[in-house]
This record gives C-alpha cells, sequence and structure tokens, in this order.
C-alpha cells in the first residue's frame, strides 16, 4: 500500500508599523523656477544662473540634510557645478552637486542654488538643456526622504562672430576698431600685408566696405587706385565685397592675410591719400 504525505510550507508577512520606519520629515519641493543661463562662446569664463527652493526642517528638532543634485540630463561638452547658500540655514559644500545643510527646529527657510557652466571650446549656437534630479536625505537618521522633484536648466549660446588684425594693439573684439596701414612713401608696386584674424562658433559673413570705391584720394581730390586681396583672392572694392566664411570655433580662430597692393602712381602729385576700408563680420 503506498502512503502519499503533504508537507505544507507556511509564511506569514509582517508589514511594519509607520512607527518602525525611519521618515524624513523634510517636504520636497516641487514648484522649482528653471535655471537661466546666458552662456557667451568666447568669455572663457563661466557662465551662472540661480534659483531657489524653499525647505521645511522637522518639527520637533533640529534638521541635518544632504542635498544632492543628480544628472539625468545633461548636453554634451559642458562642465556643470553649483553652489548653494542660505540666509536661514547653515550649508556647507559637501561636492561640486551636494551640501549639507543643518536648520533650526520647524523653520522655514529658502536654499539660493547657482549652477555655473563652462566649456573647452566654443559650442555652437542654440538652446541646450539639462536637468537635475533633486535628492534629500536625513543625516541624523540616514533616511532618504520621499518624492522626487526635478531643477531644470536652460543654456542659451547665442551666435557670435569677432575679429581682429594681427598686429595691432587692439585684441579680439565685436567692433568697432581702428586699424591703420602706413605705405609712408608711395611707389607703384608697393605692397602691405596684415593678417585677419576671425573666430566664430558659426558660419559668417565677411564684407568690405571702401569708402572711396577702391583707391585712396588726396585733399586736392587726386587719387591712386590700389589692389586688396584677401588669402590670394582678389576684393572687388568699387562696391560692398561680401564673403561667406566657415566656422572657426576656437580662441585663437583663423589667420588669413589681407595684402594691400597699390597701383601705379607714376602721374600722382605729392599729398598724403587715404582710403578708410570697413570690415564686417557677421554671425548667423
Amino acid at each position: 500500500m503506498n502512503a502519499s504525505y503533504v508537507l505544507a510550507l507556511l509564511m506569514q508577512t509582517i508589514e511594519p508599523s509607520m512607527e518602525d520606519v525611519g521618515q524624513c520629515d523634510v517636504p520636497i519641493p516641487t514648484d522649482i523656477v528653471p535655471i537661466s543661463i546666458d552662456y557667451e562662446p568666447f568669455d572663457f569664463v563661466p557662465a551662472s544662473g540661480s534659483s531657489s527652493i524653499v525647505l521645511r526642517s522637522p518639527a520637533d528638532n533640529e534638521g541635518e540634510f544632504e542635498i544632492a543634485l543628480v544628472a539625468e540630463n545633461t548636453p554634451n561638452d559642458f562642465a556643470l557645478t553649483f553652489e548653494a547658500s542660505s540666509n536661514e540655514a547653515a550649508v556647507t559644500r559637501v561636492s561640486d552637486s551636494a551640501f549639507l545643510v543643518r536648520s533650526k527646529a520647524d523653520s522655514v527657510f529658502s536654499l539660493d542654488i547657482t549652477s555655473r557652466v563652462s566649456i573647452h571650446q566654443p559650442p555652437a549656437p542654440g538652446d541646450y538643456g539639462a536637468t537635475y534630479r533633486i535628492d534629500v536625505r536625513d543625516t541624523l537618521s540616514n533616511v532618504e526622504c520621499l518624492g522626487r522633484a526635478s531643477l531644470p536648466i536652460a543654456i542659451r549660446v547665442p551666435p557670435r562672430a569677432q575679429l581682429n588684425i594681427a598686429g595691432a594693439d587692439s585684441p579680439f573684439s565685436d567692433g568697432p576698431d581702428l586699424y591703420t596701414v602706413s605705405f609712408d612713401t608711395m611707389e607703384t608696386g608697393a605692397e602691405r600685408t596684415v593678417f585677419i584674424q576671425l573666430r566664430s562658433n558659426s558660419d559668417a559673413v565677411l564684407e568690405f566696405e571702401s569708402e572711396n570705391a577702391g583707391s585712396m584720394k588726396s585733399t586736392t581730390g587726386h587719387s591712386v587706385s590700389y589692389t586688396a586681396s584677401l588669402n590670394g583672392s582678389i576684393l572687388d572694392l568699387s562696391s560692398l565685397y561680401s564673403m561667406s566664411v566657415p566656422s572657426a570655433p576656437t580662441a585663437r580662430g583663423t589667420n588669413q592675410p589681407l595684402t594691400i597692393r597699390l597701383d601705379d602712381v607714376s602721374e600722382a602729385p605729392a599729398g598724403k591719400y587715404q582710403d578708410r576700408v570697413t570690415i564686417t563680420v557677421s554671425a548667423f
């Protein structure tokens, strides 16, 4: 005769009461104003923007908790760091994105958060976005606070183009600026060369406009024509001359020789001759 036996396995789970679980009494804010940063591509210094969050410490004792900003979405090549401060609480920096906050019991205070953005190479123009999750941990009970909040960061990079004449005393600028090329005593075929340094974070338009349509004039009304060339290509200065140039998103930019060559001056009477050429660069 065969006998069958049944072994019953029983397990009982006991849900812990709320009294048995450590709790964080710091409410997580949800109405956070995004940080807005305007980043100038050729400033080569960090740009910053700020926002504030409102926190309440526990009612029964002094609060001590750590606030960490955890990256969820960041644009490539951008480096973001954070600073935090408060007039009502003591704030200690733990890392580039974490802070220890101490406050009085049952106090409501504002925590000011500043984000700084830097980048090694000037970025292309556009709107960039980053999102950081705000985690709060009660350091006295070592309990993560329930709830999550996000800190959005908007970074705007405008199109920028700058130029400089190499050998002049003036640095790169957005303009206007004045540079002088002197021939001293004029001779047929005499040349002078300067270098146009250009940097931009987008494609740009370079324009040349001669006040005297490509000739130097004297105070008595006589004129001497000249030929201008950029990197070997002749510029027609009889009217506004425009050309497209590619982006040069580096600190040094690009160098292109601008050569001015005098035409026949054998018939020109003695005098002082001059022209003014306006060079404009525009990013787009």
